[in-house]
């Protein structure tokens, strides 16, 4: 069985992954909440300053991805919520790769009718100066409660499928897609 010794040190890698697992869960909670709450430095706080997102019609500066957001969800909507459910964490030293599945609900801008959508947030995160933020984010929408908004979205959703050939399995995560704005009428800027 071994000394007390022994096992405290069999046991602080464990101790420190669980602790890693929370800091990395609550930094990814931290954005959806930050959306939600238009509290933009809450969502900024997330990512690190060079920190990139590919949002299916926004691909850059995760700070400027944000900003991007805010201003397409109060176009569109009275309110939304981000709901973030499965999520897998897999650590290497002072990177890690997470999958968490996402929906996000809301209210139309003119009328009550439910927007439903759903996808996955894909990110990888650094740990820098013992704080873990992503670095990179690719967010996969997969699927629409409007065939109209699942229609205009359609040709700028990232690939993904459902075997290993999904952009899940890339490592390192790597925003790969070149820098774009789409605008709500489906013109690039």
């Amino acid at each position: 069985m071994g000394s007390d010794e022994e096992r405290l040190a069999a046991l602080l890698p464990k101790l420190q992954e669980v602790v890693d697992r929370m800091e990395i869960e609550k930094c990814i909670l931290r954005v959806s909440r930050g959306m939600d709450r238009h509290d933009t430095e809450l969502a900024n706080s997330g990512f690190h300053p060079d920190g990139r997102d590919d949002h299916v019609l926004f691909v850059g500066p995760a700070s400027e991805a944000i900003d991007w957001m805010e201003t397409a969800h109060d176009t569109d909507l009275r309110g939304h919520q981000h709901y973030v459910t499965n999520m897998t964490i897999e650590i290497d030293g002072d990177e890690a790769h997470v999958e968490s599945y996402n929906i996000m609900a809301g209210v139309g801008k003119d009328s009550w009718d439910p927007v439903v959508g759903g996808g996955r947030y894909l990110d990888r995160l650094e740990r820098r100066d013992g704080e873990w933020k992503i670095v990179d984010r690719v967010s996969t929408g997969e699927w629409w409660s409007l065939p109209n908004v699942m229609e205009k979205i359609v040709e700028n959703v990232h690939p993904h499928s459902a075997d290993r050939d999904d952009i899940s399995y890339m490592r390192p995560l790597k925003v790969l897609r070149p820098f774009q704005r789409v605008s709500r009428s489906g013109a690039h800027d």
